[in-house]
């Protein structure tokens, strides 16, 4: 069954971007980003152990961006004590770049990953305006809070943006035997579609397929 199988393929991709939030639960990687949104928690802390965090932290989340076959461009801390800056590991950086994003607090995504901070938000095909290469095209992203497991207090929010052609040549992979375009609906919207829809989508007799663990369904 092609949505079956589509389905599948597009949960495998997804569960190894989930890998960077897991990261994020690692005991030097959880204290950099919990001072990244806090600084006065670790200000006891001497300047080697410090050091050893931040490099644990870039160091773990380098690791899995390049060994990844997903291709994350940007891995996004954004903490919840507000303010204009964000922290940035790209592909091609080696350390956290401090970059301005004025009222990001304001953003749609950023808002839904605070109410729901247990939940998975997955935000459409853009450029972000933080990316310092946007010839390389449209990523999506991947966003959920980040909590204190003991408090269970949110700690800032991880925007993953991952290069959105591999998600593309699956439905284009698939599409090609099936005949018809495929696409990914979110809430009803089109999140992406492997090629061009002739006509209306509410023209098409669709047949859909959820992806488990995922707003995203299957549909062609």
């Amino acid at each position: 069954n092609v949505l079956n199988s589509v389905s599948q393929n597009l949960e495998l991709q997804l569960a190894e971007v989930k890998e960077v939030r897991d990261a994020f639960y690692f005991d030097d990687v959880f204290k950099k980003a919990e001072q990244l949104n806090n600084p006065k928690l670790y200000e006891f802390y001497d300047e080697i152990k410090l050091i050893d965090m931040e490099e644990t932290y870039s160091l773990t989340l380098q690791k899995i961006m390049h060994t990844s076959s997903q291709k994350i461009r940007n891995i996004v801390f954004f903490p919840k004590s507000g303010g204009d800056d964000i922290y940035c590991l790209g592909m091609r950086t080696a350390d956290i770049q401090e970059k301005e994003y004025p009222d990001y607090e304001s953003e749609e995504w950023y808002l839904e990953a605070v109410e729901n901070p247990y939940n998975v938000i997955l935000y459409k095909p853009h450029i972000p305006c933080y990316m310092e290469n946007s010839k390389l095209g449209e990523v999506y992203s991947y966003i959920c809070g980040i909590r204190n497991l003991d408090t269970q207090k949110l700690i800032g929010v991880i925007k993953i943006d991952v290069d959105a052609k591999n998600m593309i040549e699956t439905l284009q992979m698939f599409a090609k035997t099936e005949g018809n375009a495929i696409v990914l609906l979110k809430n009803g919207e089109i999140f992406v579609q492997s090629g061009e829809l002739e006509g209306e989508l509410d023209s098409y007799s669709i047949v859909e397929k959820g992806i488990p663990n995922t707003q995203l369904k299957v549909a062609y």
